[in-house]
């Protein structure tokens, strides 16, 4: 399965960044699904905890991927926050 993966992300590389609005637009949507409002300090840390963990996978290609698939998500959740918490 393993070998299947990387084989993809072979071939997929120089595209993947094509991939990551779509991870942004989902972690928007998942802030939206939600009934209460978040506390703007846990999106923020999930996001650089994401981001941090996909520099520190930089030589593990499908930990990257995964961990940049999650930043972005986390990040696109955070910027639904801040645009909420901005709206008069």
């Amino acid at each position: 399965m393993r070998n299947v993966f990387d084989a993809f992300l072979t071939e997929q590389r120089g595209r993947f960044v094509l991939f990551l609005p779509v991870f942004a637009a989902c972690g928007i949507l998942a802030y939206f699904d939600r009934l209460t409002e978040p506390p703007l300090a846990w999106p923020a840390a999930a996001t650089a905890l994401s981001a941090c963990l996909a520099a520190a996978a930089w030589r593990r290609p499908v930990a990257r991927a995964a961990a940049l698939c999650a930043a972005f998500a986390c990040a696109g959740f955070t910027l639904a926050t801040v645009a909420t918490a901005r709206a008069p």
